[in-house]
């Protein structure tokens, strides 16, 4: 384990506006991690070169919720940071791989009763991905990529608080940039939200998808099985376990595609309506395939004391650990401090 310290900053902001003729939300978050200190003199990286903003902010409006027909759209953007996969040229820890992306969807949406709706439309995905921008690189690769393509979803919510899903999608999808590349993919899914107790949250999906490339180079990692499951356990107030799994794969901007399994958890308990504790962590185990292929295993954890001085604000001091480790080349855990507000 090599000794670091950084502070990480975190904000959010959600707006939610409902009337007779649309409904509006808005959520936004933002979070900087910035190593300050950093003990490895020597080492052959250094983690103060991973420091990173990430951001998501997500827009949904409807036009004539309660109609039988009404109009959906909605834009979802993020920015999200990672350490480079192993197998990358200069791959040593320094620098992020940095992605952003805008997925724009729009819908007619049918309502039958109350309970049941049906959406179909289309999707438009543009994204950017630069590699190696740590300071001891040469100006970053820059990759950019198109998706667009149809989607329908049906949503049946069986229960005030609890709704039952399937969602497919077919995506006609293109790299350009550093990389060329270009293909297309299917997915269908299903899923269950909500409650099914008074206790028990649950928000799990089980789905399928095929792709391949125009080359005739097809991928289905894992026969494409698609995997996102949470639950929560809340037996009081102030006390909730929560476990999670998710398996998926995509298409790679340096290979042919990535696949993921991702396992976490966490517990928190509040011993006052001001004062808490938080313990969470988690594993997931990356694979690259194709012209270039390597896997990468990022294990995290952290503890901390909360402190919740309001309904709208959050502060957590604690300690955490995080590692990475690859076929090709380890990155040397380490410790650190963490301030969140």
């Amino acid at each position: 384990m090599v000794p670091a310290a950084g502070v990480l900053l975190a904000g959010g902001l959600t707006l939610d506006s409902r009337y007779q003729v649309s409904e509006f939300q808005v959520a936004a978050s933002a979070e900087r991690t910035q190593w300050f200190l950093d003990f490895s003199d020597g080492a052959a990286w250094h983690v103060k070169d991973i420091s990173r903003t990430d951001a998501d902010v997500a827009l949904d409006w409807v036009l004539l919720p309660a109609a039988p027909v009404g109009f959906v759209a909605s834009e979802h953007f993020s920015r999200l940071n990672k350490v480079q996969p192993s197998v990358l040229p200069n791959a040593s820890g320094r620098g992020m791989t940095t992605r952003n992306q805008s997925d724009t969807q729009l819908a007619l949406r049918g309502r039958v009763r109350t309970s049941l709706a049906v959406d179909v439309g289309g999707f438009l995905k543009v994204g950017t991905i630069s590699v190696g921008t740590g300071p001891l690189y040469l100006p970053p690769d820059r990759d950019y990529r198109l998706g667009r393509g149809p989607a329908v979803q049906v949503q049946w919510n069986f229960f005030p608080r609890t709704a039952f899903i399937v969602d497919g999608r077919y995506e006609r999808f293109s790299w350009f940039g550093a990389h060329t590349a270009a293909g297309d993919s299917y997915r269908l899914n299903v899923a269950v939200n909500g409650r099914l107790s008074k206790v028990v949250l649950v928000n799990a999906g089980l789905g399928y998808g095929y792709g391949r490339f125009d080359n005739g180079t097809a991928f289905r990692p894992l026969d494409g099985l698609l995997v996102a499951a949470k639950f929560a356990w809340r037996p009081f107030i102030g006390w909730q376990l929560s476990a999670g799994y998710e398996k998926g794969w995509e298409d790679s901007f340096f290979t042919d595609y990535l696949t993921w399994h991702y396992g976490y958890g966490s517990w928190q308990r509040m011993l006052s309506s001001s004062l808490g504790l938080d313990v969470e962590g988690g594993v997931r185990f990356e694979t690259y395939r194709g012209s270039m292929s390597t896997t990468d295993l990022f294990i995290r954890g952290e503890a901390g004391v909360l402190w919740v001085p309001n309904s709208w604000s959050e502060l957590e001091l604690g300690v955490g650990v995080w590692k990475r480790a690859s076929a090709g080349l380890d990155v040397p855990g380490h410790f650190t401090a963490t301030v969140r507000w």
